[in-house]
This record gives structure tokens, sequence and C-alpha cells, in this order.
């Protein structure tokens, strides 16, 4: 049966003989894959495992992979570039752990950017990364980012305010998990400073932000000034089930398929457009 708009038939012969049928197919199977002529493409399967094998090589943070399309299973990236903050969210914020410890296994490796954990609610019971990792103190690693903020500054000061100055300063990526407690941890100056970190992040494009947390932990802050200016919710990631009854990411479409997806699938939006993704499952 071959499926179009329409499902089309069609009939066929028998090869052989009816009793000889079965081995003279696996015959002809095997000569044809020893023959050197052109051959079909196979049909494409979703893998059990989505690993970075999956994925073109990247050196930067604007196509750090994320999974598989379920519709089309092409290799899906996000571009953590594009906007200062990119929101990843679940209706369980654990339902966010393999993602974002896959997420730190393919950047880990990758010395063309800088990479921060900004861990507030004991996310992971040991950190194994080679990866710069805070649980504490945060008003220390404010001064830390805003010392690079500072540098690009100087530089924008030096050069006209003209950004491609920068182009040859490594991006920075910080994974911020816990948005709410992270937040809520800083004084009314510390506060003050963060988000002059990412008025400043968000002309430099040099600093971005990935932000964990459940969606009531973001709403909170939807209508301060700060949220809006610096947290765009046409682009993000959603984990597990739950996509088109949360309301931390905008979407301009709205599928019973996006509802009840399994854990280890997602929701990519993209400028208000979802997409299911089977999420990087490497590591468990």
């Amino acid at each position: 049966l071959v499926k179009f708009e329409r499902v089309v038939e069609f009939q066929t012969a028998f090869i052989s003989d009816i009793d000889n049928t079965l081995m003279k197919i696996n015959e002809t199977i095997k000569g044809l894959n020893e023959s050197e002529m052109v051959k079909a493409k196979s049909v494409p399967i979703m893998k059990e495992v989505i690993t970075s094998d999956s994925f073109k090589p990247f050196n930067t943070i604007d196509s750090i992979p994320v999974g598989i399309a379920k519709d089309s299973l092409v290799p899906v990236t996000f571009d953590y570039k594009k906007n200062v903050t990119t929101i990843i969210s679940s209706n369980d914020i654990n339902l966010t752990y393999n993602y974002v410890n896959n997420l730190l296994s393919v950047i880990e490796p990758k010395k063309t950017f800088n990479k921060i954990v900004i861990d507030a609610i004991n996310f992971f019971d040991g950190f194994d990364y080679d990866i710069s990792y805070i649980d504490e103190k945060f008003e220390l690693v404010i001064d830390k980012i805003k010392e690079l903020d500072d540098k690009y500054q100087n530089i924008l000061s030096e050069n006209n305010m003209n950004v491609r100055s920068l182009k040859d300063e490594k991006d920075t990526l910080c994974i911020l998990i816990g948005f709410e407690k992270f937040y809520g941890k800083l004084s009314q100056d510390y506060k003050t400073k963060f988000q002059e970190l990412l008025r400043n992040s968000s002309e430099t494009t040099k600093i971005s932000f990935a932000i964990v947390d459940v969606p009531a932990n973001f709403k909170k802050y939807e209508y301060e000034t700060w949220y809006k200016e610096s947290f765009n919710t046409n682009y993000g990631i959603w984990i597990g089930s739950g996509f088109t009854q949360q309301f931390v990411l905008k979407s301009l479409l709205s599928q019973s398929s996006m509802s009840n997806i399994e854990n280890d699938y997602g929701v990519v939006v993209k400028n208000g457009i979802p997409l299911v993704v089977k999420l990087l499952n490497e590591i468990k």
C-alpha cells in the first residue's frame, strides 16, 4: 500500500513458484545489496536514543542541538544567542532534568564559548561537568558576569558603540536553574544589577541566559518592565505534556497533539511557531 492524499493499492506477481518465494526474495535482496546499483534512501525512523551524532558539529551557541522533529524526523537546533533569555519550562521542574543534563553534555567540550551553571534549587545531586558551577553566593556570580559586561561596554565605547567590535569576544551561556529562588535571594541592589545586565546583554548579544523554572515562577514577574524587555516568550522550550495549557510561552498554533506528549519529548517554540521534538536523551 502506498499512501498519498489517499491510499493507493497495487498488485504484483510472485517472482518464483509459491513454495520457493521467500528463499527467492532473500536471494534477490542479497544480490541487489551486493550490486553497485543506486539504492533508494532508507525510510527514516525515530531513534530510541537521540545522540549528538545526529547533528552537524557546532561551535557557537546559535545552533545547539535540541532533538529530532517528531513529524519530519529532521534534527532541530536552538539559537540561544538570538535572545538574552530563553525560557526552558515544564509543569514539573524535575521533567527538565534530562534535557538540561544532555544540554550540558553537548556543550561541555566546546571551548569556543564560556559556560556557567547557576543552580538555585540543588538541581544536581553531584555536578560532574567541567563547567563553572555556582549553587550559592549568587551576588558574587552577578559581579563576575558584570565584569564581562563592563569589558564589552568599554570595547563598545572605544568603537563608537559599534557592536561588530565585539565579534572576536567569546559568547557566554549562563544556564540558570530555579529563576525565582535565584532572583529572590538577591538584594534590591543586585536585582537592579541583574536587570541592568539583561538590558546591556540585549544590546551586545554576548551574554545569554537559558532560564529553567515552572510557569508559576515566571508569571509573577510578567508585568514588570524589565521582564517584558528581556524575556521573549515567542521563543523557548517546553518539556513534557501540558503545552496547550501553559501560559509562559506564546504559541500561534494550538494542536491537541501537543497536549499529551511523552516526557522524553518537548515543544520547541521559535517566533511563536511550536514544533514537537524528541529531545536529546543520550544521558539519563
